[in-house]
């Protein structure tokens, strides 16, 4: 995951040296053996520094390996993510596994879209459909009765897994899943991401989505196939044990067919999107796969991004009675020393005046460089909308704020970084796409 990240002045604690050697170990490791155990080790680690509710050392040594070493950067990101999005932990004598799941939806409106508290009756409904076409068998859940908006999330790597523990325990204990209410407010705009939170449990090693149950006979056979060849081949007493006889319903899911991600996808949208609609009435909605927790983040940041372009000229078109072919778009990298996201202004073409401005995050494995990158992306899009004038401005410009309100700043025609006005004879009042 990219992250736009600034020099840090703290020097680094023991905890972040070690985070860092071992990251650094991991990635000059020369085997799939000694990678197993480097992630075991940052991912130990790392839960019992979140566990104490220690993010310092985390955070210091992830801005330490941004700057200094982007693969053990990666390398330490994910098992961190690891640590904070799932657990492991015994029922008695019996061993489980349990995942942080969100279920993710891109919506755009003219409305003000809602979150915060959801009624039981509409939860339960969706928790059906994650457990027909989204988890395995043989598995556990529970949606935690909350809409949330990027504003709601757990804003820590600690505060995440806090949240996971908390879900993963009122369902092995049964107990009824309550969300305090939230003082959050979430800013109105035109597309915008929402999601739900889920726990999913499964015993230690076994499938937890549907996508990966087909597989199970294939894997759990090769194994033994490998021991009862060496055992003819050796005749050694240690391979010579026969595996445990499967049970009649584990034969039944090995000889299903495998279902693609992709399969669950069709199935989830299908059967699970009139209820899902329910929630944020009045909007248009584009459903995603439930998945782990940070990876449907990262999804959610892409998937957002041409919605919040269209959304914004539509919204600019209502609010100036104007149309689209009569404003200019502006687009800006930005970053410290490399882009880390653009910045699309939209002004008025007859007076260059801006007027509004929508943010386009990068995200993780996206190529600034590639041809065609990001920036032919947006001009793309803005092309489509039929938007009069599209200037692209060169080079890398400085991440501004605004001193009095903390907004970013959008950069003009002329590369001057600026707060958008909307005129004061709009019909709807100003909003930021960020």
């Amino acid at each position: 995951m990219k992250r736009q990240r600034q020099k840090s002045s703290q020097r680094l604690s023991k905890d972040a040296t070690r985070l860092i050697q071992m990251a650094s170990d991991s990635v000059r490791s020369g085997c799939r053996v000694e990678n197993r155990y480097w992630d075991t080790q940052l991912e130990t680690f790392a839960m019992q520094l979140l566990d104490a509710g220690n993010d310092s050392a985390i955070e210091t040594a992830l801005d330490f390996t941004y700057e200094s070493e982007p693969d053990a950067h990666d390398a330490l990101a994910a098992s961190v993510e690891a640590a904070s999005e799932s657990c492991f932990f015994d029922v008695d004598g019996s061993h489980y596994q349990a995942l942080l799941v969100s279920v993710p939806l891109i919506a755009w409106s003219k409305y003000p879209m809602a979150a915060g508290q959801l009624r039981a009756a509409g939860v339960a409904l969706i928790e059906d459909g994650l457990r027909k076409y989204v988890f395995a068998r043989d598995t556990q859940c529970a949606v935690n009765p909350f809409l949330y908006s990027i504003d709601h999330l757990p804003q820590s790597f600690s505060e995440t897994r806090k949240l996971l523990q908390y879900l993963a325990d009122a369902v092995v204990n049964k107990d009824i899943l309550s969300t305090k209410a939230s003082k959050i407010v979430t800013l109105d705009m035109p597309a915008d991401t929402r999601m739900l939170l889920a726990v999913v449990i499964a015993p230690l090693g076994m499938p937890i989505f549907r996508w990966q149950e087909g597989w199970q006979n294939e894997c759990a056979a090769a194994p033994a196939k490998v021991a009862a060849k060496a055992s003819t081949q050796t005749r050694a007493k240690t391979l010579s044990t026969a595996p445990a006889k499967a049970s009649k319903k584990t034969r039944a899911v090995q000889n299903e067919v495998a279902v693609s991600r992709n399969d669950c996808l069709v199935d989830w949208v299908e059967h699970t999107k009139p209820e899902l609609a329910k929630l944020i009435p009045g909007a248009s909605l584009e459903c995603g796969l439930p998945d782990a927790f940070f990876r449907n983040c990262r999804e959610c940041d892409r998937r957002v991004r041409p919605c919040m372009v269209t959304s914004a000229v539509d919204h600019l078109e209502t609010a100036l009675s104007t149309t689209a072919d009569q404003l200019h778009a502006i687009i800006a990298g930005v970053g410290e020393a490399q882009v880390d996201e653009y910045r699309v202004a939209f002004a008025l073409k007859n007076s260059g005046e801006v007027v509004n401005g929508m943010i386009w995050p990068l995200v993780s494995q996206e190529d600034d460089d590639a041809n065609p990158g990001p920036r032919e992306e947006i001009e793309t899009i803005l092309k489509a909308a039929k938007v009069g004038k599209i200037t692209k401005l060169p080079g890398v410009l400085p991440p501004e704020f605004c001193d009095d309100c903390g907004a970013p700043l959008f950069y003009d025609a002329d590369a001057e970084a600026v707060h958008p006005h909307m005129p004061d004879d709009s019909n709807l009042s100003p909003a930021h796409y960020h």
